[in-house]
């Protein structure tokens, strides 16, 4: 989930901008061999823990939530996902 995460903050510029473009975030995930199905898994579990919430329809863009933004490392994200 980690890398997930990492990618998304490339994308928003440290939480600076929105996240646009989703997918090619994900594509750039599975180049590193991970599959599409765990990289959904993963996005579905940010979306659903409220880590990263939608802030427009029309085009589609997420931005982290303040408690997203304190994923800072790969053990914040092993922490977050154990204290639910």
């Amino acid at each position: 989930m980690f890398r997930l995460v990492k990618q998304l903050w490339i994308e928003t510029a440290d939480f600076k901008k929105p996240i646009i473009n989703l997918g090619a975030c994900f594509f750039e995930i599975s180049k590193g061999g991970i599959s599409k199905e765990v990289i959904l898994n993963h996005w579905s579990f940010l979306m659903e823990h409220s880590f990263v919430e939608q802030v427009s329809e029309n085009p589609p863009q997420y931005q982290f939530t303040e408690k997203g933004k304190r994923i800072q490392t790969e053990k914040d994200a092993l922490d977050s996902i154990s204290g639910l």
